[in-house]
Parts: C-alpha cells; structure tokens; sequence
C-alpha cells in the first residue's frame, strides 16, 4: 500500500528513493544480512549455558537409592568469549560498511536512471511540439495548394517534414518508453507498474562552475565504502584465525558435583573435565 500510495503521475525523485530501498530485492537481502550478523553479534557476547547432569541409581536388592548431581561450565568457550566478540564486531562493521556502500549505488543508480526518464520524456514533448507544428504547416500548405498559391514542390516539402517529424516523434516515444525500464528495474517493480507512474519536476540546471578535481583521488580513496570494507574484512579474517589457532586448545570443564551415597551421607566437591588429545 505505501509503494502505490508512491507510484502515480506526480512522481518525484524522493518517491523513487524512498521505493528503491523499500522494494530492491538486492538491497532487502544485504540489509537482512546485516540483521543476522547483528545477531551473531549479540550471541557472541552471551555465555555459553552451563549443562546439568542427574544420575538416580537403585540397588538390586534393599538399600537406599544413589542420587548424584553436576552442574557443568565449559571454561574455554569464556576465555575466548573476547576474541569472539571482537570478531563478531568486525563481521557487524564489515557488513554495515557493505550495506550502506550498496544502499548509495542503489541511490546513486535510482537518481541517474530518473534523470535519463526526465530527459527522454522532455525529448518527446519536444517532439511531440514539432510533430504538431508540422502537421498544422502540411495543413496549411494543403489549403494553400488547393487555391493556387502554392506550388507541388513546395507542397511535397512540408509532407516530407511532416513524415520525419512523425519518425522522429515515434523515435523519441519509443526511447522514453525504453528509459522506463531501468528504473522500474531498479524500484522492484513488475513490468505492468511501469505505467502506474510518471516523472514530474524540472531538470536540474548546470552548475555555474566546473568542480574542483584537485586532490579528489586521495578524498575518494579514504572515502570509499566499499574500499573500507574490504580493510575491514582483512581485519576480520585475521581475528578469526587467532581465535581458530586459540580454539586448537582441548576442550575443559569445571562443575561442581553433589552425590548422596546409600548409606545417606552426601559428598559434595568441585569437579573438571578436560579433553585427551589422542
């Protein structure tokens, strides 16, 4: 309902933003992305649950029952709890650098793909003018041919403009019709929707003076998104692989450990576990 609510003949650049990050299929993707990293993000930095264990055993023949309980922490998956967090950080950073690089693309290739509908449609309104003040000439020369007051040649000339006012209105009907395309692409919306809406505002003018280059490559390379993602990413696969070295360590365990003994005494005590490498 909010995209229709967009759509229509007053569609404005700040509609057609505000659709692409709603209804992009890419775009959807890599911000759902980002909502599973974060994710991982907040389960890096829970503990791991401790495990309880029970053991009931009755004797065969008269005697009380042996009950025992533990209650296990692994040891290993706290101490290496700050190296997961870091590099779940990381991966989060990497990922919002990735999304809002592809978020201004998909902004930067919305407002190009509008601004070639804008031109193409001024284009064929300025066809559109021509085709009719040539179908009004041939008219008129028809009229004035059929009293006398002018010739077939001259006549033939304003039929002949006529017929290339026409191709060339066709033309430019059929490249605006064709500018559509891109940008309903980029919208997410079905082929149909194409005609649901139309470009309105004027075309921007020119800038009273060219930009200054200088220096732009520097500003550009400590600037860009996707560049710092790509640093980012660095960082983080170096994190993951001391934490993999780290997690080489075999696996230990402490608990703490109370057993009721059939003949009613209780033992109670710490307890721990650490894995053999074989």
């Amino acid at each position: 309902e909010t995209i229709s609510n967009l759509l229509g003949p007053d569609f404005t650049l700040e509609n057609a933003l505000q659709i692409s990050l709603i209804n992009n299929a890419d775009f959807q993707a890599l911000y759902q992305e980002l909502g599973i990293v974060k994710a991982d993000l907040l389960q890096a930095s829970l503990f791991k649950n401790p495990r309880l264990e029970g053991h009931a055993r009755a004797p065969n023949g008269e005697g009380k029952t042996n009950v025992e309980f533990l209650v296990i922490q692994d040891v290993m998956s706290i101490l290496l709890m700050p190296l997961q967090r870091r590099v779940a950080s990381s991966e989060f950073e990497e990922a919002k650098l990735r999304t809002s690089d592809a978020m201004i693309s998909l902004l930067t290739e919305v407002k190009t793909a509008y601004y070639e509908v804008q031109v193409a449609e001024k284009v064929k309104q300025m066809h559109t003018a021509v085709l009719e003040a040539a179908e009004a000439s041939r008219e008129l020369a028809e009229r004035m041919s059929q009293a006398g007051n002018l010739s077939a040649p001259q006549l033939g000339l304003q039929r002949s403009a006529l017929h290339e006012a026409q191709i060339n209105y066709l033309e430019s009907e059929s490249d605006a019709r064709l500018a559509r395309e891109p940008l309903n692409r980029l919208l997410g919306l079905r082929d149909e929707d194409a005609e649901k809406w139309e470009v309105s505002g004027e075309l921007s003018g020119l800038p009273p003076m060219d930009p200054d280059f200088e220096g732009l490559n520097g500003i550009a390379l400590e600037n860009r998104l996707d560049y710092a993602a790509i640093k980012k990413h660095s960082q983080t696969l170096k994190r993951k692989l001391l934490t993999t070295r780290l997690g080489i360590v075999p696996e230990a365990e402490v608990g703490f450990n109370t057993e009721r003994e059939p003949d009613g005494d209780r033992v109670t005590g710490p307890m721990w576990a650490v894995e053999a490498p074989v």
